[in-house]
């Protein structure tokens, strides 16, 4: 989910995306630091994690991700819970669309609950696209339901049929959702004035390309935790892995198009549900420190006055981070009272480099 050199020729850093603060990030986000403060943000204990993947199903669609023919990009019927994840553009002159096609392929009734989504796109901001997706996923949003008529067809986002996309405008979605009855899920491609509905049922499957960076992959829900509580007094600044594929594994699944295994290296579309115990007086801070390199995502921080999530964008006070190789680079995700824990959701946001490293600060 790349295109990196063409993002940082495209892109200068900016302002704050709409709709971006909360009060959890109230302060400075993005800290690049030299050698000298670096000192404050150093953390030599690597915490023990433990992890463990929830039933939730993930189609993942992502190959071929710039698209040079019309047709099925993915497709595979899902029941129950699920999540969808596509990121596409067109490499062909003309007006295009992408567009999800949900099939029930029973006799009864079906009803297709959103639970939560975000989508982003088209444009040739990849950075900004990735990250705006991820922002309208973890902010506050109801459920919605999609009925559809046994052995019929509707638009996951009928929004989508009239979205113009140019070549190399990216899109990106990604949807949580339930459903009671089999769905056929299809992502298409297709010319922009094509009849949608009518397209996906002489549509041909697309081959993936060279990265095969798509699949269903039967669990998609990441909870991680500490094995060992963290006490800032004893351990001072401490640090863990995300999406690393040493630390944290990536998945393996099925590419349900041709039935071949395949990896979903960079574990896009894995909600982490990040839980930490900590103990002791005083209070630690969270920060986000990208390792690969360009990065702009979001997260969704617990609040333990309100009891629930609130989005936090990484970074908070510009476009992304990452641009400069010689400097490191901090995103502040929120504080936490030592009595209370920490907790916060995480998923790689597309467009940005990857692993990540949480470092937990230890403040009195």
């Amino acid at each position: 989910m790349g295109f990196l050199k063409k993002i940082l020729a495209m892109l200068t850093i900016g302002t704050v995306l709409a709709g971006s603060s909360v009060a959890l990030a109230a302060k400075t986000d993005i800290i690049p630091v030299d050698s000298k403060d670096n000192i404050k943000y150093d953390a030599k204990k690597l915490l023990l994690m433990k992890s463990e993947d929830s039933p939730r199903t993930l189609l993942f669609s992502d190959s071929p991700e710039a698209v040079e023919d019309n047709g099925i990009l993915y497709q595979d019927t899902v029941e129950g819970k699920g999540r969808l994840l596509y990121y596409h553009l067109p490499e062909m002159d003309g007006p295009h669309k992408v567009v999800v096609v949900l099939e029930n392929t029973s006799l009864y009734p079906a009803t297709f609950t959103v639970e939560r989504e975000g989508v982003a796109g088209p444009s040739e901001d990849y950075l900004k696209v990735g990250k705006t997706a991820l922002e309208a996923y973890y902010s506050k949003q109801k459920p919605y339901d999609i009925l559809i008529p046994p052995m019929g067809k509707v638009m996951l986002h009928p929004s989508d049929d009239q979205r113009v996309m140019n070549r190399n405008q990216l899109v990106d979605g990604l949807f949580d959702f339930h459903v009671n009855q089999p769905v056929k899920v299809s992502v298409l491609m297709a010319p922009y004035l094509t009849d949608t509905l009518t397209y996906v049922e002489y549509a041909p499957i697309l081959p993936a390309d060279k990265h095969r960076l798509r699949g269903t992959f039967d669990k998609s829900d990441r909870y991680i935790t500490n094995r060992i509580k963290y006490k800032p007094s004893r351990d001072g600044n401490a640090y863990f892995y995300l999406a690393d594929n040493s630390t944290d594994i990536y998945l393996y699944g099925t590419d349900a198009t041709d039935n071949t295994k395949t990896q979903n290296y960079g574990n896009y579309g894995i909600n982490y549900h990040v839980k930490l115990e900590t103990k002791g007086k005083g209070k630690t801070e969270v920060y986000l420190q990208p390792l690969g390199g360009v990065y702009a995502g979001a997260v969704a921080v617990k609040s333990p006055k309100k009891d629930k999530y609130e989005m936090v964008p990484t970074p908070g006070n510009k476009k992304f981070m990452g641009e400069d190789g010689d400097k490191n680079y901090y995103s502040y995700v929120g504080t936490f009272k030592n009595k209370d824990g920490i907790e916060f959701q995480f998923t790689p946001p597309g467009a940005s480099n990857l692993p990540v490293k949480v470092i937990l600060r230890a403040i009195k």
